[in-house]
């Protein structure tokens, strides 16, 4: 556009010489679309408008196609396997292993008759009379005087006792003839408790204690004879009857000291 108005004016110029040499008055030549399009630069404005929003398009087409994530071939999987070859000698542990016992762990069955209330019955039992044995000729005479049983206690699996004798003796002493013996009796002692992890699991069983009584009836020596297999119900059977009290045993109608068997039985069975 620029070049055909500048043609236009050589063109007009040009033409106005030669009307003055010619002694002519120009003619004016009047464009009003032509004055308006230079003017406004309307056309020049719209190319170069065009010409810069493409440039923008094509630069946003760059940017992005960069941007965009690159697709990644999948890893490939490797599988290595390992060929045994026949007749190949075993760890020695693997043979071992398969030689070794089986060891099996046998699980103690739990009571199934676990009532609320629970119902402890004394128990007698008898031991020989002294660790040296008397002579059956001497005529030794037991007093057959019944215990008193402790307290049973219902509705907490408490235990249950019944003491059986044995008279302390020295060494080579033996018992004289027609001496009469009278053990020692249990006075008010309470039951001991049934430990709760053990009612819990439903273990059961009889701990025999040996006790040396004094003559003030007062257990100066515990300790247990045959555990119940239970060391929770054998703890409960030590703790209670180390702080029980007895009547003193007698010879003869005199206090001696006696070491006593005491059977403390635990079940969760009513009636047993």
């Amino acid at each position: 556009m620029k070049t055909d108005s500048r043609a236009l004016e050589l063109y007009t110029a040009g033409q106005s010489d030669r009307l003055i040499t010619a002694g002519i008055r120009p003619i004016p030549v009047s464009l009003p679309w032509l004055g308006s399009a230079v003017l406004n630069k309307g056309p020049v404005r719209a190319l170069l408008c065009s010409l810069l929003l493409h440039g923008i398009l094509l630069l946003i087409s760059l940017v992005g196609w960069r941007l965009l994530p690159m697709e990644q071939a999948p890893p490939s999987v490797i599988s290595v396997f390992t060929l045994q070859q026949e007749g190949e000698p075993e760890a020695p542990g693997a043979e071992r292993s398969k030689n070794a016992p089986t060891v099996t762990h046998r699980k103690e069955p739990i009571a199934k008759g676990i009532h609320d209330n629970k119902e402890v019955r004394p128990e007698i039992t008898s031991s020989p009379a002294s660790s040296q044995p008397a002579n059956p000729e001497a005529g030794r005479v037991m007093a057959s005087e019944p215990p008193m049983p402790a307290t049973a206690l219902r509705g907490d699996g408490s235990g249950s006792t019944a003491p059986s004798t044995t008279p302390v003796a020295g060494p080579g002493e033996g018992a004289p003839t027609g001496e009469v013996l009278a053990r020692p009796l249990y006075t008010t002692n309470p039951p001991p408790p049934y430990p709760r992890l053990a009612r819990k699991l439903g273990h059961e069983g009889v701990v025999q204690l040996e006790a040396l009584i004094s003559v003030a009836g007062r257990v100066d020596d515990l300790r247990i004879a045959v555990g119940s297999g239970h060391e929770s119900l054998d703890a409960a059977a030590l703790e209670a009857v180390r702080s029980w009290r007895f009547s003193a045993g007698q010879r003869n109608g005199q206090p001696v000291a006696m070491r006593v068997r005491v059977p403390v039985r635990f079940s969760l069975r009513a009636g047993s």
